[in-house]
């Protein structure tokens, strides 16, 4: 493979554990009440109220329902799905009969599953799997390029799927555009995310 080439590859990659890195900081940062006891951006996710001491303490609202409860399936391979609580998409996204929410991501190059959720998805890689490397706000990452012989979204089935393992954990896989892409239509209107074969 010529420097262009490998070059190419590096900089896809790192953008795929970029996006990763980004979603890491937005969930740490959401999930943790402010200082001042005021409500800021995690304000979905929390709220202060005031223990039997008087002290303000947080209270974590529920996890949101279960994603994918809502999606509607049409014919022709057609999926309407509603914006989470939390202003994202997620859809449901089998790989060798497991079955793992991911976080739409039209910002990441691929698909990007943490090491010990692709190996529970029978997605094998080794040390040795790990022949890329990408930046993140965390530090460099260790980045296995693996292909998925079949996955399925919804009802919609795609073959050979590019798929990035990270040799770390994620807070939440993404689906990005090496799913994406492979798609006849994908539109954001308003509430609603439409994915169309």
């Amino acid at each position: 493979m010529d420097n262009q080439g490998i070059f190419s590859r590096t900089m896809t990659y790192a953008g795929a554990i970029l996006g990763g890195g980004m979603l890491l900081m937005w969930f740490a940062s959401s999930n943790l009440p402010t200082p001042s006891g005021k409500k800021g951006d995690n304000a979905a996710h929390s709220e202060l109220s005031p223990s039997s001491s008087g002290s303000a303490e947080p209270h974590f609202a529920p996890p949101p329902p279960e994603p994918g409860a809502n999606i509607t399936i049409g014919n022709g391979g057609t999926m309407i799905v509603p914006v989470s609580p939390d202003s994202h998409f997620r859809v449901p996204v089998t790989i060798n009969g497991q079955t793992i929410v991911m976080l739409v991501d039209s910002g990441a190059t691929t698909v990007s599953i943490g090491r010990g959720q692709a190996e529970s998805m029978g997605i094998q890689v080794t040390d040795d799997s790990f022949t890329a490397s990408a930046t993140t706000a965390s530090g460099v990452v260790r980045v296995a390029p693996v292909r998925v012989p079949q996955m399925q979204i919804g009802n919609i089935t795609l073959s050979d799927v590019d798929v990035s393992v990270v040799d770390t954990n994620l807070p939440e896989a993404l689906l990005g555009q090496s799913v994406l892409q492979r798609l006849s239509r994908v539109e954001f209107l308003g509430n609603e995310l439409r994915l169309m074969r």
